[in-house]
């Protein structure tokens, strides 16, 4: 009877130290053999803001106004210089003859119109004024050019004058040594002007309508500058 109290005692006791041994505890799970093991997707949510798509590109174009009206283009004629070769005698036109040749002259030319069937130049008193005062300046600084020292064309006199244009072209002529009539000086100077392209093309210019001479004489030297115009 003992033996056999003794004996269940000892079962017990060794049921109760398995229950509570780690190693038990552990073993009872399952194991990772036993566990239906799935793949795990993770979705990341894009945080990137999309680049905006590209929009063509306007570019505004601002169109005349029916009121706008274009300004009118100015067209500058300006030939090479034409310079006589000087003459035998030193004596020239006198101060008082210059009139008289700025007249011939005007009226040379537009007998050289009236050939090839233009309407003559009219006489404008602004731009002889503005050519008298170039062909001063280069007998006085003894330059012959369309330019004086300071660049200024006759575009630039002529704007500051005041002179309005929409077509201005200027010739220009030197002689020294010649004594000769108003008539034949002019005679000369004309036909020196109408056997040059460039010259030629001025005194015969379609969008010219008014022309101006201006003379200026000292000693033997003789400067004459015209200028043609079509008034704005």
């Amino acid at each position: 009877m003992r033996t056999t109290s003794w004996f269940l005692l000892s079962i017990l006791l060794s049921v109760s130290a398995l229950y509570f041994s780690p190693t038990l505890e552990w073993s009872l799970r399952p194991s990772l053999s036993e566990i239906d093991h799935k793949a795990v997707v993770t979705k990341t949510k894009n945080t990137t803001t999309p680049a905006p798509a590209k929009k063509p590109v306007e570019v505004a174009v601002q169109k005349p106004s029916d009121t706008e009206v274009a300004a009118p283009q100015r067209v500058l004629v300006e030939p090479e210089p034409a310079h006589e070769t000087p003459g035998a005698s030193s004596a020239s036109a006198s101060n008082d003859e210059v009139p008289e040749i700025s007249q011939h002259v005007f009226a040379d030319s537009n007998d050289e119109r009236t050939k090839h069937n233009l309407a003559a130049l009219v006489w404008d008193e602004q731009i002889a004024s503005i050519a008298r005062a170039h062909s001063a300046d280069m007998l006085d600084k003894n330059y012959f050019s369309h330019e004086d020292p300071n660049g200024c064309s006759s575009s630039c006199r002529a704007d500051n004058a005041d002179y309005r244009w929409t077509a201005i072209g200027e010739n220009i002529y030197m002689t020294t040594g010649y004594k000769l009539s108003s008539a034949a000086e002019a005679e000369m100077i004309v036909n020196g002007w109408m056997n040059s392209s460039g010259h030629r093309a001025n005194i015969l210019g379609t969008k010219f309508t008014h022309t101006g001479v201006g003379i200026a004489v000292k000693g033997d030297k003789v400067y004459i500058t015209a200028m043609y115009s079509k008034p704005r």
